[in-house]
């Protein structure tokens, strides 16, 4: 499946709230309508950043392995980075609110 293809297909999931595709140096090339492009922009920066001490981290633990996806949990959103060969898929998803108990 291509880049286009795949964002195409993440931005009709339920909950996503943005997503982005870019290549390892940060540069974006897709990205969710209410995404504007400055905020783009520096959320590739951070993310080809924070994906390449990842990637270091997980080839210091084991040098034949390396990472595929890393997630990050706030109190309200999850932030999905999917490291690629050649780019990155950077998703924004609300998180589920777990139903109240009575």
């Amino acid at each position: 499946m291509s880049a286009i293809e795949e964002a195409e297909r993440i931005k009709s999931r339920e909950g996503v709230d943005s997503y982005l595709i870019c290549n390892v140096d940060g540069v974006v090339f897709r990205r969710h309508p209410k995404l504007s492009r400055q905020a783009a922009d520096a959320l590739a920066k951070k993310m080809t950043g924070l994906a390449d001490v990842a990637k270091d981290v997980a080839r210091d633990l084991d040098p034949t392995d390396d990472i595929r996806i890393l997630r990050i949990k706030t109190a309200r959103k999850e932030v999905l980075v999917s490291r690629e060969e050649d780019f990155l898929i950077v998703i924004q998803q609300w998180k589920p609110v777990p139903p109240k108990e009575n």
